[in-house]
C-alpha cells in the first residue's frame, strides 16, 4: 500500500526489552600453573631455523605452528608462530602467534631446565589474546577465543618441542558475558561484511540503535524472513480511488502489508536490502476516519498515516537482500563460530550454579523474595511497548 522510511523499523525502546550499548571486550595477560615439557634441542633448532630464515629473506617468517586445543568443547586452533625467544638464564620461553592475521596469541612460559639440560619444564604460563586490528573479524577471534579459554575446561598448547597443559582462565562471569556479547556482535558484522564484500571496523562504542541495525541487516541476509518488534509503522498513501477502496473495505484488525525499498546506513556503509515487505497480521490504521477523509479527496496528494500492530511485531521479508558467498570463513573462524551454543550453555550453567550456591541454606520465603522480586515502577515502564516510531 505504501512506502515508509527505514527509521520506522528501529525504536529507542522495543517492546521486548531495551537495547543496550557495547564496547570491545579485552582481557589482560593471565598467569596460570602449567605442566609438561619442551625439548630444549628442538627449541634451539627452531630458534636457529627462524634466525636463518630472517637473514636469508630479510623478513620475519613463521617458525612453526602453535596449536591451542580444548578437547572438552572440540576446539582446535592453529596459528603460525611469528616470534620465539628462549632465555636460558631466566628460564623463560616467549612465543607470539597470529590467528588468520586477526588476533595475536602471546605466551610466556616460566620454568626450569631439567633432565640434565635436555628439557624445559614450565611451572607457569602467562597467556594473552588480543586483536591485531580494529576490524570486526579481529575482535571476534580475540573475544571468542578468550571466552572459550574461560569456559572450555583443560587446555593443551602444542608448540615446538612438546606440549604444555593448563587449566582455562578464571574470569568473572560478567566479563565472560561481555566477551560473548562482543563476539556475537562482531560476528554479525563479519556476516554483513562478507555479503557486501566489505570489512567492517569494530568501533570503540556501539549505540543501541547501531546494535539494532546490525541485528536487522544480519537477519535480512541470513534468514530472509523474520519476526521483528514493530509496534508502529508509518504508512504513506496517495489520495486516489484504489487506496480509498482498500481503506473502506478493510475490516480491522487486518493483515496489512507495506512494501518499501530499504537501504540501511551502518557504520559508514550503505547497505541496500532491495524491496522489503513489512507484514502486520493484526493491525489497525490510526485515526482511520481522518485518513479516509483525506484520501477521498482523490486529488493525488500524499497522505501520511500510521499502522499499529496489536501484537507489537511484524514479519519482515527481504527477498532481495545481499547473500553470503560460498565458503566465506577460514578454518579457524569456522571453528570459533561453531562454539556459540557450547559457550552460552556453559555460561548459563555457571550462573545457575552461582544462584544455587547463593540460595543454599535460605528459607523458602527468602528464596521467593530473591527469585521473584516485585517489579519496580521503572521496570514496568521499560516493559511497556513504545508508542514512538
Amino acid at each position: 500500500m505504501a512506502i515508509a522510511t527505514p527509521d520506522s523499523l528501529f525504536h529507542p525502546t522495543p517492546p521486548f526489552g531495551a537495547w543496550g550499548s557495547e564496547t570491545p571486550a579485552s582481557v589482560d595477560a593471565i598467569a596460570l600453573p602449567a605442566e609438561g615439557a619442551l625439548d630444549v634441542d628442538r627449541l634451539l633448532f627452531e630458534l636457529h631455523r627462524g634466525s636463518t630464515k630472517r637473514v636469508l629473506t630479510q623478513q620475519v617468517e613463521a617458525l612453526d605452528f602453535l596449536q591451542l586445543e580444548l578437547p572438552d568443547i572440540g576446539l582446535s586452533i592453529s596459528a603460525p608462530m611469528n616470534h620465539l625467544h628462549y632465555d636460558q638464564l631466566a628460564s623463560t620461553v616467549d612465543v607470539v602467534a597470529a590467528i588468520d592475521r586477526s588476533a595475536e596469541i602471546s605466551v610466556t612460559l616460566a620454568g626450569q631446565i631439567v633432565a640434565d639440560g635436555a628439557e624445559f619444564s614450565p611451572r607457569e604460563i602467562s597467556l594473552r589474546i588480543a586483536p591485531i586490528s580494529t576490524l570486526a573479524k579481529a575482535e571476534f577471534a580475540a573475544s571468542t577465543l578468550t571466552a572459550a579459554l574461560a569456559l572450555g575446561g583443560a587446555v593443551t598448547l602444542r608448540m615446538a618441542g612438546g606440549d604444555i597443559k593448563f587449566r582455562g582462565f578464571e574470569l568473572p562471569l560478567a566479563r565472560i558475558a561481555d566477551l560473548l556479547r562482543t563476539g556475537e556482535t562482531s560476528l554479525r558484522l563479519m556476516v554483513i561484511g562478507a555479503a557486501i564484500h566489505a570489512d567492517f571496523e569494530f568501533p570503540p562504542h556501539l549505540s543501541g540503535a547501531e546494535i539494532q541495525a546490525i541485528d536487522f541487516v544480519r537477519h535480512a541476509i541470513v534468514d530472509r524472513a523474520f519476526i521483528w518488534p514493530t509496534p508502529r509503522h508509518s504508512l504513506t498513501l496517495k489520495a486516489n480511488e484504489t487506496n480509498l477502496h482498500q481503506l473502506r473495505s478493510t475490516v480491522e484488525p487486518a493483515r496489512i502489508e507495506i512494501p518499501r525499498p530499504t537501504t540501511v546506513g551502518l557504520l559508514g556503509h550503505e547497505i541496500p536490502l532491495g524491496t522489503t515487505r513489512v507484514i502486520m497480521e493484526s493491525a489497525v490504521i490510526e485515526d482511520l476516519d481522518r485518513v479516509i477523509e483525506e484520501v477521498s479527496k482523490l486529488d493525488g496528494h500524499v497522505v501520511e498515516a500510521y499502522v499499529r500492530s496489536l501484537k507489537g511485531r511484524a514479519t519482515i521479508q527481504c527477498p532481495d537482500a545481499p547473500t553470503l558467498p560460498p565458503n566465506p570463513w577460514t578454518q579457524n573462524e569456522a571453528a570459533l563460530m561453531s562454539l556459540e551454543h557450547h559457550l552460552c550453555s556453559r555460561l548459563a550453567e555457571r550462573y545457575n550454579a552461582l544462584a544455587a550456591e547463593t540460595l543454599a541454606g535460605l528459607s523458602d520465603e527468602k528464596k521467593g523474595e530473591l527469585t521473584n522480586p516485585a517489579p519496580s515502577i521503572g521496570e514496568l515502564l521499560i516493559a511497556e511497548p513504545s508508542d514512538e516510531a
